[in-house]
């Protein structure tokens, strides 16, 4: 310790080469930090923007948040299901929504038991094709997002 203050005293420009930087860095970090402030700002504004002109509602609760991320969802994947499977579907991507599993897995997972289930669905009777899909409706969610 004594040799760092002796050092220091006796090479005082040292002290202020690293002051210099020390203050370009704040003053870098600060920039960045602004420049983030800005592009956020402006990415709300463009988004109040464009909800206000076209009228989109926004939801006002979480759960009426859920509620339309879930109908999206089975709208996107289920579309072409009876609608007891829809029904099904929808309460099983609620339930995952809630369990925390991220919408893209879901319907990633969904689409790919989907097809799957609708190639083979020729040839295999209705029980069958409902036991497969609930099997994957099962499985969605055991997935890493």
């Amino acid at each position: 310790m004594h040799n760092l203050s002796s050092f220091v005293s006796s090479h005082p420009f040292i002290v202020a080469i690293a002051v210099v930087l020390g203050i370009i860095t704040v003053i870098a970090i600060l920039k960045k930090m602004l420049k983030l402030m800005l592009i956020c700002g402006l990415g709300l504004a463009f988004a109040a923007g464009y909800a206000y002109v076209t009228g989109a509602k926004l939801p006002k609760s979480s759960a009426a948040l859920a509620q339309q991320v879930t109908d999206q969802l089975v709208k996107a994947v289920a579309k072409d299901l009876p609608e007891d499977l829809r029904a099904q579907v929808q309460a099983v991507v609620a339930q995952k929504l809630a369990q925390g599993v991220h919408p893209e897995v879901l319907i990633q997972v969904l689409r790919e038991q989907l097809v799957s289930l609708s190639a083979s669905q020729q040839a295999a009777t209705p029980a069958y094709f409902r036991q497969r899909l609930e099997a994957a409706l099962r499985m969605v969610g055991n997935e890493s997002p």
